[in-house]
Order: structure tokens, then sequence, then C-alpha cells
């Protein structure tokens, strides 16, 4: 063993080359562009090896969930290359839970024993749903680099692993617990650090005394899982050349120059050869956009065209500088801003608050104004350039600097926009036009350009936060700057989609800014004067943060905003390319009204600060930001509507919304639901100081589903001395007194009617409403059903005992839902948003169970209608005493002639007069259920016997609680209890 320990005992210091961060674009939505892992986990998706999911339309990777013995197994396959070699070891059944048919059978079989990377539980099993745990994920790493000797020698599993995993570089950004179960994010970042590590191979197999050396060390070649295993080539170099420079790029295979190679990486990607740069096609990579930035990049050989590709590539942060500033911020170019004697001259430019920077140009930069090299004899010529009018042109300056020896920028790229920037109002996309708005001075204009990116006469590219873009990725309120080169074969189209919502509350005219909401802004081609201020709107800006666009907010009084929304509609616009959502209100001067949404709606939803929706997510996102009043299912419009406020822009489009919300603020626009009584004299509902201008609307009879039932009234019209009325107050947001600014009252307060179907009570709970929050809800079963349903409450729903006159319902004691129990006979009404406003229960289970409940009763509605309520129970006939109200079984043959109350009772409960449904309701202590059904055959009296001291013996009772209504029964009930004894004059 003198060998092995000698080898062993190698410091691993010096030997490591571990990856600068070289980062693919990230394609997870899941995944922030500054976390530690974010470059592990899109490189390792581009690999193949550790892939994200694809779920509802997006792309996730899911840092966070942990990684199984299984899931770990596949990873270190592909971490090796041995992914179609795995594929033959499927049948290998070498642990009986992972059989030919698991889906990482292959991978499990593969490399079980491989290194001594990893092995089964020693019972015949390997647990492939097992969570792995940290210390476990490292232990297969450092055995898959080779280095198991060494880690056995420094303590074994697990300090020995550990520690050498942590001198190989493999913990680093990927820290995890000894005991807990490893994160995805964890694992990625672990194989990632892996990929570079110099492997460790065994170079004598003599059993006695075996020998190890660390690739890369001495006259040893380096190896590495991402050169040897995967076949990928990690280069160093500069980006001196992209197909934006191209005059007649191949849209098909792009490609970038990559030069100031270093041998090594020439020669891995060469072999012996002295070229120092290489032409590529950039894959799927962002190449083009690291123009004059030193990169690292990962390279791989195509195995259909055998062309060598991008697979990622990022800027070095070590290595570059960036900064970019606009054309009308640079500084006048003086004498003695250039320096002979060094070699540079100097660039400034002046910031918002007044602040000074300043940059040095190398004499050898590369110049590029657009996409077109240009040249410069001296510095006095690039001086000549930069002192002509520079600042009166519209674009931006980026200068680049990829040298860490020097402070001097080596490439400089000079952008002037084509005129005009525009805010996109429509797409075509099958003729590839945009029609557009765009401001010249003050003016507003429209025009419309083809921009097509798949033309073969010109070449577009569309550019949004950095990475290329379709002409179908547009959307309707985007911002559009253009760049093109001299001879107009290449557009860079930039696009944004910002845009900031505030109020101007100051103009620099000679500095060309404004402040809008405590922030300067410069603005292009717009302009501002003082009459301005005060001003507010939505500002659409450039890929420069510049003003290009203005779209100014009509200012109305409070009161004029308020309207009574009724319904909306979703429909593709003109282009088919985007959704366009149109209401339908009532305004409050009483006329109705539909108005389409502007591309950029702010709303503001009370209990949550105010939120932007573009129209394009605007359905998916409609329920939640306006509480429900504006509501989208597959298309159709399935919102409550309701009072709201809203403001118009100067294109006719609604641009801001206000829904109210149930806390009384002075912040938002809020409600108080009330049922009061109005003062003529004090102009008050109760406590609520009416304002005198405020906005009514009613709806008849509580019923909004039709829009002649809303209307917008008067006071004198609406209110009547000393009379109750029901509704909803509102509060504007600039309401300091809680005075109410609008109403909607019911002109007719919806009740419960007594014709209104039984409701059989189930349970009284809390549940989760269509906005996803807890509310208060009755479950139970109605019109015959045998299925519950579930009805909620309406914040100020009236609950009360029913309570009967010969003349008209009244209410009575009054409730709390949680005093509701199972088999409660309830009727209720509901408001204009399907919640129950009204509930009286008819007939308790508990008085049902405690035979201390029961009543007849004859007397007349509002719609005077004969309504009969029979309560009774199942007796033979004969057996009780005159004056017992009772439900006579023996009489089923009894035809409608009969004229005997009792026998008229059992001719009404026969099958021919059911005019409605039967539930029977099984009660007891410990249990209940219930049937429906549309008879009353399973009625029996069976089990009682009713003696002449007016007590009833036996076990199973059945009670019969019916509503007829004009002489037919439209519902009833039949209890089934168990009954010990009870007295009948509780009956009569």
């Amino acid at each position: 063993m003198k060998t092995f320990s000698k080898i062993l005992s190698l410091s691993l210091a010096g030997v490591m080359a571990l990856s600068t961060a070289a980062m693919a674009k990230n394609p997870f939505h899941d995944v922030p562009q500054d976390a530690s892992y974010t470059e592990a986990v899109t490189m390792l998706n581009d690999l193949n090896i550790l892939i994200g999911y694809e779920e509802d339309g997006g792309f996730y990777f899911k840092p966070d969930q942990t990684i199984t013995r299984a899931e770990t197994a596949k990873v270190i396959v592909g971490s090796l290359g041995f992914m179609d070699a795995a594929k033959a070891s499927a049948n290998l059944n070498l642990f009986r839970d992972v059989d030919s048919a698991h889906w990482a059978a292959g991978y499990v079989n593969h490399i079980a024993g491989y290194n001594n990377i990893i092995a089964g539980y020693g019972d015949g099993t390997f647990g492939p749903s097992d969570e792995v745990l940290y210390e476990q994920v490292l232990k297969m790493v450092v055995c898959a680099l080779g280095y198991y000797p060494m880690a056995m020698q420094r303590g074994g599993y697990p300090s020995g692993f550990l520690a050498v995993a942590s001198e190989l570089g493999l913990t680093k950004g990927a820290s995890g617990n000894i005991g807990e179960p490893a994160k995805r994010s964890v694992v990625a970042r672990i194989i990632y650090n892996a990929l570079d590590v110099p492997m460790m191979k065994q170079i004598s197999w003599d059993a006695q005394n075996p020998e190890y050396i660390i690739t890369g060390t001495g006259d040893h070649e380096k190896e590495t899982l991402l050169e040897d295993h995967l076949d990928v080539v990690r280069i160093d170099g500069i980006v001196s050349e992209t197909f934006y420079q191209q005059e007649n790029p191949d849209k098909e295979n792009l490609s970038v120059t990559i030069s100031d190679l270093n041998e090594e990486d020439a020669s891995a990607l060469f072999g012996d050869s002295d070229t120092r740069e290489i032409t590529i096609g950039i894959g799927s990579t962002d190449a083009a956009l690291h123009h004059g930035y030193a990169v690292t990049a990962y390279v791989y050989t195509d195995e259909d065209s055998a062309e060598k590709k991008l697979l990622a590539i990022a800027p070095r942060s070590a290595r570059n500088t960036a900064n970019t500033f606009s054309l009308s911020d640079l500084a006048p170019v003086k004498d003695s801003a250039v320096n002979e004697k060094k070699g540079f001259i100097t660039l400034s430019y002046e910031d918002a608050d007044g602040n000074t920077h300043s940059f040095k140009v190398d004499k050898n930069a590369v110049f590029y104004e657009n996409m077109d090299e240009k040249s410069f004899e001296s510095l006095s010529d690039i001086k000549a350039y930069f002192a002509g009018d520079m600042a009166s042109r519209q674009g931006r300056i980026t200068l680049v600097q990829n040298e860490t020896q020097d402070n001097y920028a080596d490439y400089v790229f000079v952008e002037f926009i084509d005129r005009p920037e525009y805010v996109i109002t429509g797409l075509n996309e099958n003729k590839k036009r945009i029609t557009f708005e765009y401001m010249d001075g003050s003016a507003r204009k429209t025009g419309n350009e083809v921009l097509d990116d798949e033309s073969e006469d010109g070449w577009v590219f569309f550019i949004r936060d950095g990475e290329e873009i379709g002409f179908n990725d547009l959307k309707e309120g985007d911002v559009v700057s253009k760049i093109s080169n001299k001879a107009g074969s290449v557009i860079k189209a930039y696009v944004t989609s910002d845009t900031l919502e505030g109020k101007i509350t100051s103009v620099n005219e000679d500095k060309k800014t404004v402040t809008i909401s405590g922030n300067r802004y410069d603005f292009s081609d717009i302009s501002f004067d003082t009459s301005n201020i005060g001003d507010s709107g939505i500002f659409y800006l450039n890929q420069n943060g510049q003003i290009i666009f203005f779209d100014r907010t009509e200012n109305k009084t409070s009161q004029d905003d308020f309207a009574y929304l009724f319904a909306a509609a979703a429909e593709e616009n003109t282009w088919g390319t985007s959704t366009k959502v149109t209401i339908r209100v009532l305004d409050a001067d009483g006329t109705w009204n539909e108005y389409e949404l502007a591309q950029k709606v702010i709303i503001a939803n009370g209990a949550s600060e105010e939120k932007t929706a573009d129209t394009e997510e605007f359905l998916a996102k409609a329920s939640s930001l306006t509480n429900g009043m504006i509501a989208f299912e597959d298309g159709k419009f399935t919102g409550n509507g309701g009072i709201m406020q809203y403001k118009v822009n100067s294109n006719g489009k609604v641009s801001h919304i206000m829904v109210p919300h149930a806390e009384l603020s002075s912040d938002y626009l809020s409600y108080v639901a009330f049922e009061e009584d109005y003062s003529e004299e004090d102009n008050t509902l109760g406590k609520i100081d009416i304002a005198e201008d405020a906005v009514i609307f009613t709806v008849q009879g509580g019923d909004s589903s039709e829009e002649d039932n809303i209307k917008v009234s008067s006071l004198s019209s609406v209110f009547s001395d000393g009379d109750t009325y029901s509704g909803v107050y509102y509060v504007t947001e600039d309401n300091e007194t809680d005075m109410a600014s609008a109403l909607l009252v019911n002109t007719r307060p919806a009740s419960v009617k007594q014709d209104a179907s039984f409701f059989i009570v189930s349970e009284a709970t809390q549940t989760e409403n269509k906005e996803g929050e807890a509310q208060e809800a009755i479950i139970g079963y109605q019109n015959g059903s045998s299925e519950p349903v579930t009805i909620f409450l309406a914040d100020d729903a009236m609950l009360h005992e029913e309570a009967l006159a010969e003349d008209a319902p009244q209410k009575g004691e009054a409730l709390s839902y949680t005093d509701l129990k199972e088999g409660d006979v309830i009727a209720y009404a509901v408001n204009e948003s399907g919640e129950i406003c009204e509930l009286r229960r008819l007939i308790s289970s508990e008085r049902v169970l405690s035979q201390s409940a029961g009543f007849a009763n004859t007397y007349k509605d509002v719609e005077d209608q004969d309504v009969e309520i029979l309560f009774g129970f199942a007796a033979e006939k004969g057996t009780t005493k005159t004056g017992i109200s009772y439900i006579d079984l023996s009489a089923h043959a009894f035809d409608d002639e009969t004229e005997t109350d009792n026998v008229e009772m059992i001719g009404r409960l026969r099958e021919n007069k059911l005019d409605g449904s039967v539930y029977y309701a099984h009660l007891s202590a410990k249990n209940f259920s219930i049937s429906a059904s549309d008879n009353f055959d399973d009625i029996s009296a069976a089990n009682i016997r009713i003696k002449n001291d007016a007590t009833v013996k036996g076990g199973e009772g059945h009670f019969v609680y019916a509503k007829l209504v004009d002489g037919e029964i439209i519902d009833a009930v039949v209890f089934i209890v168990d009954c010990a004894e009870f007295d009948l004059n509780q009956y009569k």
C-alpha cells in the first residue's frame, strides 16, 4: 500500500480548474436570475442531465423539491455520458423493487457497482423512491469522479467523502445539512461543480499495490466529465463579430465569431492548430447579445451536421465592465478629452441627478455605428465624431471593457434610433404588419409598417429584455425602437413593455426631463411644457427608460366615476393576436354604455396595492384583481358585477378601475351593507349620512340579472320617510367622513317567499369560495336532488326562526349560522351575487327529536296564495283522540272527496297530488342520513301505538312536515326518529 498512500497524499490544491460561470438562457419560471444555482440548472437542462417540468404552459425546475435515489441514478448516468448505454441494462433485474418496466431500471442497473457509486440495501432492494440525503449525493459524485480510494483513506463514509468533496470544490454554492434530503437545486450545483474537475484514474491494477493518479498532473492529460464523457469543450474568448454585422445572415444557421482563444482551447477545438478564433453556430443561445464581451462558452459537435455549435455562453463577470447611456446625455467632447500620449479619449455623460460620469476609450477600440463597423485614423477623428450633433439625436452609447489589465473601453457601440419610436396598437401576424401610435412633439399620430422577421429580402431581429423574440411575441401596448445598418438590410428592433402610472409634478424643458411620482425621467420625441404639470396617466418607456408616449387620463370627479358593471365580453381583436375586453355599464347619468379596456389597466382592489394587467393576461387575472366583479370561464362572463369607479383615457378606453372592498377606509373605495330606516329630515339611513350629490342605483326586487331592473334614481324617488331599506353604500377614496357617495338600494328587499322550496341542512360550515377565501356556507339538499349543494351566506345575511301569522310572514328570533343543525328545514332568498341574504328556519331537527315542535297553520302570503303548513306523526286511523294532528295511514285508499280533516291530509299526501319532492331524513344522536323520493310509500306507523293516555311507546316514528300552496304539496320532509315515549299534547 506504499504507492497507494503516496499518491493519495498529494494535495488537491493547484490541480483544480473549476469552470467560470457560463450561463445559457434561463428557461425556468421558478429560478431567479441571480440565484446561486441558476447557471447549474440551466446548463444541466441543456445537457439533458437534470431537466425541468412543463406545467400549465410554463417551464419549472422546482429547486426546493427533494430528489429520489432513482432520479439521482439518472443524473449520475447522464453526467458520465452513459445515457445510451444504460438503455441496454434495463432487463438485468438486479433489484427486486426495480423491475425492467421501471422507468429508471436502465440507470440503476448500469451504475450499480460502477466505481462504487451506488448499491442496494443488502436485502435485494434498491429503494428507488427513497429520498437521497445530502451526504449520499456527495458520495455518489466523488465516486463518479474516481476519488473513491482517496475518500476511503480519509475516513470512509461519510466523513472521508465529505472531506474530498470539499477539496474538489463540489460543495461550492451547494450547502446542505448532513442527514437531510438533498434539494434539486443543491444536486444541480454539485453536479455542475463536478463537470470540470480533473478525474482520478487507476493506472495499476496490482491487487496489493494499486496506483492512482489525478489527471492533469505531471505528464498525465487532464480528463473531465464535461470534455471526456459529454464531449463538450469549454473555451474562453471575446465575441468579435455577430450575425448582426453580416449583410445576409442565414437565419437557419446564425453564427458568431469568438476570438482570442488560448492555445489549450484552440487545441481542444481543432487539434494542433495556430487558429485562434472560431465562427460557430449559436444554437439556442443569445451569443449575439455579448458582442465585444469576454465570454466563457461551451461547445459541442452536432451529430447530424458535424458542425460545432454553442451549448451555452455568458460574459465572464470578472473580465467585463459595460456602461450604457443616452446620446442626449453625452457631454460636449473638449480638446482636453484627448490624451495622445497615453492613447485614449475621455467620453462623459450627465445623469438625471446632474452627476458626471467619465470613461476612457482606447485608441485601438473597435467602433460600431448601429451594426456597421466604423474606422478612425486618429484620436482626433474620434473626438470630431463625438463632438458633432450626437446629443441632438435619439439613441444610446454602450462602452464595453473586456480586459482587466487596463481601464479603457475596448468596444464602442453607437446606436441611432430610427424615427419614430412607437406604441403598437394592432398586429397582423399573416402580413407581419404593425399598426401604431406615436408622438410628434405634442401631437398624436398613427401609422403602420411591415416588419417581417422571416423575410428572405431583409433581416429583422426583435429583442426584448436581452433575448431575441419573434413577431408573434409582440403585444399591443409594446414600445418598438428600431436601429438599422447603413444598407438597411438588417434591422434590430428593441421591444419593451415598460410603463409607469402617475402624475407630472414638474417639467424641465431645457434638460428634457419630467418628474413623475417623485422620480425624474427623460423624454424622447414627446413634448411637455409647464402646462402639463398636474396631468396624470400612463407613460410608455423605450429601452433607454425615456418617455416616448403619454396616454393621458381624464380626471373625473369621484361621483361621475361611479357605474354599475352589468356584464363584460372578451373577444380576439382585429388581428387575432390578443384579447379585447369590453364592459357594459350603467353610468351615473343613467345611460348604458360599453367601453373597451385599454391595453394597460390600473386596477385598485382595495385590500392590496394597485396592480397593472395588460389585456393579454387580463382574463387569467380578472377575477382576483376585481374581487370577482369581472371574471371569465371558458371565455364566458361569470363575474358578479356591481358598483365600481373607472376612468377613461383620451382614446375612450378604460385605463383605471377601482373595485370596492368591504373594509371601510379613506384610502380606497369601500362599501358597507345596510338595512336601516330612512330619515327624510336628516337625510340618513340609520346613522349613515347620504351625500347631497350621491349616486343612487336601484335594483328592482334585488334581481340584477336583467338590465331593466337596474336604474339610476333620485333621492326623493327612492326613499320614503320612516321606511326600511336594505342595500350597500359606498365611500370614495377621498371621503374622510365616511359619507355615502353612492348607494345600491334594493327597492323591494329580497325575502323568503312562502312558496320557497325546502332546503334540508346537512352542515353549516366555513368553506372556500371562488376567490379562495373562507366564507360561511350551508350545505344540504333541495329540489329532490340526492347530491348535496353548497350555498354561501352574504356578509349581511339575515337568519331567523319562522314566525307565521294569518295575513303575512314575519321575522322571528334571530339566528347565527352555527345554530343550524343536521336535519333542519330552511328556506332562503338570494341576492344578486347568488348568496343567501335572508334565511328562515322552518323547523328544527332538535325540536323534532325532543317532540317539542309541531303546528298546522294556514295563512295567505303577499301574493294571495293559500299556503298551508302540515305537521304530524304517522298513525293508524282511530287510534288517537280528537284534536291531535296526525297522518292517518289506514286511509290510503280514501279519495279526494273525503271531508274529514285528517283524511283530507292523507289525500293530499298521495303521490298523484305531489308537486314537489319528498326527503326522508333519519335523525339520531349518532348519525344523520337523507334520501330523496317522489312519494310517501315508505311512511310507516307499524311501531307506534297510541293509547288512551295519549302516550306512544315504540321504536321508530315517522313525522311528516309538508307545505301546500293552493292545495298542492310543493315539498315534504319525513323525519324518521327513534321514539321511546312522547306526549301527544305537543302536537295539538
